[in-house]
């Protein structure tokens, strides 16, 4: 499912939609570098190659269950995302070397149309 919010990145005179994919995972308090140096090495390095990527971020915090990760990624549009993802974008990836540093990880992703960032301009 994808929250549909009306945006365009302008690129010269291109106006590009740009959909922020989100996912969730508690990790083993013992895993948090290895997973993070994963993350860059492997998931992000395979990214980057894919027409329409254009960023990913880290983000944790504690919580009662564990230590959340919130990996979120940037992407022109969803045709780019199912390059990365396969036809069925809203199930996510993990692969199974990932599974092992986790306690648990959410079976789906979010997605959302970017409203505005720092680098572009909002259209409202």
């Amino acid at each position: 499912m994808v929250a549909r919010l009306r945006t365009k990145r302008c690129s010269g005179d291109k106006a590009i939609n740009m959909i922020s994919r989100q996912w969730t995972c508690i990790l083993k308090e013992e895993s948090s570098d290895q997973y993070v140096n994963f993350l860059n090495k492997v998931v992000f390095t395979e990214a980057r190659v894919l027409p329409g990527f254009i960023e990913a971020s880290i983000l944790k915090r504690n919580t009662e269950s564990g230590l959340e990760f919130m990996i979120m990624t940037l992407w022109e549009d969803l045709n780019s995302i199912k390059a990365f993802a396969g036809e069925d974008i809203s199930i996510a990836m993990v692969p199974e070397e990932a599974q092992h540093m986790m306690v648990s990880f959410d079976k789906t992703v979010k997605h959302y149309e970017v409203v505005s960032n720092s680098r572009s301009q909002s259209l409202f």
